[in-house]
């Protein structure tokens, strides 16, 4: 009882400053979004927008969160957490097509409205349950109905009435202990009275759900009405900036567009298959229902809706239901990371974790991180008049006290408030916020919608920008026409040195044999594949994509592809298990070879039969045979690191197609030149050279060779060091630490942020900095 007091304490007073917090924003960083913290080392500019997406055009919210759910009309959509009470995806539909039914014949039906403008109101003061979801759901699918999501725990009549006197309600759905509250506010504050006030018992519910529609609802066969609805859909209540209640209007587009943008950040975060919601947090906030309900719902995720947070049945509902995403507040980000309790529940399945409300502090950050680092942290940031979401953080352990990007469509300035001209770097200034997603306004307060709406958007708090232009210092670039040739050049004093290093088995190639390798395999896809290619213009380049997973003869070939006169590398993940992963890949790049591993040769050849690709010349498995073919003589004169021809020239042709999927989510395939190549790997040297003396290192390379990190500086920027790699086939903490001990004298090891920590290390085992 003392954790749920003090963490309900912590969360009310994060709260109540929550607008302050908002006046105080002080940066914006590479197109992110900063609360006052430190340790933040470059910003781009005061103006920036987020990607561009095509929003979808639904006449209601309702329709468009089940569009296309027929595929899992059978999968639990809703869940009660105390008893395991769940509705599938049809039977939620179907509950909520007949309440909608059941409103619109009972009380909208007998409505006369004094203007046609006016709209039917209706307030639901209902706590967290799947009942209460299925209201959030079917309101909306009423035409001119406007939902009102109340506070149910108010208890005194002028909170009530604080209420109701904004969006004067014509129907209020609230709870049975709330009822007389409800009655004596309207009353006692001479309100307009509702036409009805109903109490959501088990009468009432088997009214709302019973058979009232026409035709038995049915999930396969929604009727869409494509076109875009701004009309309101939601009366959301919002203190704004003066701490008095309004009604913000939301249209049906408004809150379309924001689960459209949700989605797109959400996706291009993490991939989650069948995935599982805890909603731990009020329904009646714009956050529980739109983004944790609506969007939710509309990525075909099982929801277990929690009555409110309690620690203890928190964790057992995360250890009973396998929970994999979770939206909390920072007070519950700040219970994870520090309270003892959690080591006696398991909670591994949570993979994606939300916060929102208030920024997180640094300390808060790492304690979690230290303690969670499989779950993606992220912060995003709105407002009850922006839908609610206008940033969120997407890329993992980069920026954790941001609230990241602008998602799609929204545009961010940082005005003076005074003349509302773009800021200075470096002072601060008025975040403004344009996008789909931004109210209509506030109800019946068109001073007040005045002061927030302006002709550059919504005006949300206060922020500062800093410096914004840095330059590096200046070195003179060397003239190579190939990545390969500028790697091994002058290596003949270090030809019988290791170069690369299996770490299973101790199998090692020096310098002089490695290159011996890259040579002959250059030499014989020359000539059994290039030579024989007859491209349709004097432009068109030789792809090669390369799924293999890493090992020292990955290496070879990914040394080895970018000798090759004309020959372009395609780095591809060897994981890849779908069709239509490979295929997202191959219909960008149209290979015209491709090498892989013996078990992925079947999902290639289908992914390229199924989605009906350019079928490419080759398709070759690295086994023990085809190794033999690339390795054994095929040069005219014998490979010599003491005579590498060097042509000493800029070349810029494509050499690497590197897939990313840049800001938008869709692969693309991102064309790097030989000169850009050889230009980081000077760039990365001399940078390294300054940090540390590196003559003779030995490098771990754990993290995969197909990233532009595992070949462009694990890979090709060691060799150019003269470092001996130690190759894994994957990370696996145990296996890291043995092969450190076992290979000695790591130097250089390269992480990415969530292997930093993989245990707990006695330093004691380790020896003393050498430098």
């Amino acid at each position: 009882m003392g954790i749920t007091r003090s963490l309900l304490n912590l969360s009310t007073r994060r709260i109540r400053c929550i607008y302050v917090i908002k006046r105080n924003l002080t940066s914006f960083r590479d197109d992110y979004i900063d609360f006052n913290r430190s340790g933040l080392t470059r910003i781009e500019k005061s103006h920036f927008k987020g990607p561009k997406t095509k929003i979808p055009k639904y006449d209601n919210i309702t329709d468009f969160i089940f569009m296309n759910k027929a595929n899992v009309k059978d999968r639990s959509a809703l869940v009660a957490s105390r008893n395991g009470q769940k509705y599938s995806y049809r039977q939620t539909y179907t509950h909520v097509c007949n309440l909608a039914a059941f409103i619109e014949k009972e009380y909208i039906s007998k409505y006369k409205p004094e203007s046609e403008s006016d709209k039917f109101v209706i307030s639901v003061a209902l706590s967290n349950s799947i009942k209460t979801a299925v209201v959030y759901l079917g309101v909306p699918k009423i035409n001119n109905a406007i939902l009102n999501p109340v506070n149910p725990l108010l208890t005194e009549c002028n909170e009530f009435s604080n209420v109701f006197s904004v969006v004067n309600p014509n129907l209020i759905i609230c709870e049975p202990g709330n009822v007389d509250y409800i009655k004596n506010s309207i009353m006692n504050y001479k309100l307009h009275p509702p036409q009805n006030i109903i109490c959501l018992d088990s009468d009432l519910w088997h009214e709302f759900t019973r058979n009232n529609c026409e035709k038995t609802p049915d999930l396969e066969n929604i009727k869409i009405n494509a076109k875009v609805n701004h009309s309101p859909a939601i009366y959301g209540m919002s203190s704004g900036t003066t701490g008095l209640p309004k009604g913000v209007v939301l249209s049906h587009n408004n809150i379309i567009a924001n689960i459209h943008q949700a989605k797109i950040a959400s996706d291009m975060a993490i991939t989650i298959k069948d995935n599982s919601v805890l909603h731990a947090l009020p329904l009646y906030h714009i956050y529980g229902f739109s983004t944790m309900l609506y969007h939710e719902m509309m990525d075909e995720s099982t929801i277990v809706i929690q009555p409110n947070f309690d620690p203890r049945s928190f964790l057992e509902n995360i250890e009973r239901y396998k929970i994999k995403r979770m939206y909390v507040a920072p007070a519950v980000v700040n219970f994870m990371a520090t309270h003892n309790m959690l080591f006696n529940y398991n909670i591994q399945s949570i993979r994606d974790l939300i916060c929102a409300a208030a920024p997180l502090s640094p300390t808060i950050i790492d304690a979690f991180i230290k303690r969670f680092s499989y779950i993606f942290l992220r912060q995003g940031y709105g407002l009850t008049e922006t839908s609610p979401i206008i940033s969120m953080n997407r890329e993992r352990n980069k920026k954790m006290v941001s609230v990241g990007q602008p998602i799609h469509n929204t545009e961010h300035k940082i005005l003076n408030p005074d003349n509302h001209e773009l800021k200075d770097i470096g002072e601060a200034g008025e975040l403004v916020t344009r996008g789909p997603q931004i109210m209509k306004g506030y109800l019946n307060k068109i001073d007040e919608t005045s002061k927030v709406l302006k002709e550059d958007g919504c005006c949300t708090g206060l922020t500062k920008i800093e410096k914004s232009h840095f330059k590096g210092p200046i070195t003179k670039f060397p003239k190579c026409d190939s990545i390969t040739d500028f790697i091994f050049m002058n290596k003949a004093n270090v030809k019988n040195r290791t170069a690369l290093t299996t770490s299973q088995n101790g199998e090692n190639y020096s310098y002089q044999q490695t290159y011996t390798h890259v040579c002959n395999l250059a030499a014989f896809i020359e000539k059994e594949y290039i030579s024989k290619y007859k491209p349709e213009n004097k432009s068109d380049k030789f792809v090669i994509s390369v799924a293999l997973s890493n090992s020292i003869k990955t290496a070879v070939v990914y040394l080895g592809v970018p000798k090759i006169n004309n020959a372009i590398l395609n780095p591809v993940n060897p994981l890849l298990t779908e069709c239509n992963e490979f295929s997202n890949v191959f219909s960008v790049v149209n290979p015209n070879l491709i090498i892989c591993e013996p078990g992925n040769i079947d999902y290639i050849k289908n992914s390229i039969m199924n989605y009906k690709l350019p079928q490419p010349e080759n398709i070759i498995c690295l086994d023990s045979d085809l190794w033999y073919e690339f390795t054994r003589n095929n040069c005219e004169t014998v490979p010599d690191l003491n005579y590498v021809k060097i042509n000493e020239k800029i070349n810029d042709s494509p050499a690497i197609y590197g897939m990313s999927s840049g800001t938008t989510g869709l692969s693309k395939g991102v064309v790097l030149s030989h000169n850009n190549i050889i230009s980081n790997i000077h760039q990365i040297r001399i940078t390294s050279e300054m940090a540390i003396d590196n003559k003779e290192l030995t490098l771990l390379h754990s993290l995969p060779l197909h990233h532009a990190y595992g070949f462009g500086v694990m890979l090709y920027n060691e060799i150019m060091s003269a470092s001996n790699i130690v190759i894994q086939p994957n990370f696996e903490p145990r296996t890291f630490l043995k092969d450190i001990e076992r290979y000695k004298d790591f130097y250089d090891i390269f992480l990415s942020q969530n292997l930093r920590q993989p245990y707990s290390l006695d330093k004691k085992k380790f020896p003393k900095n050498p430098f």
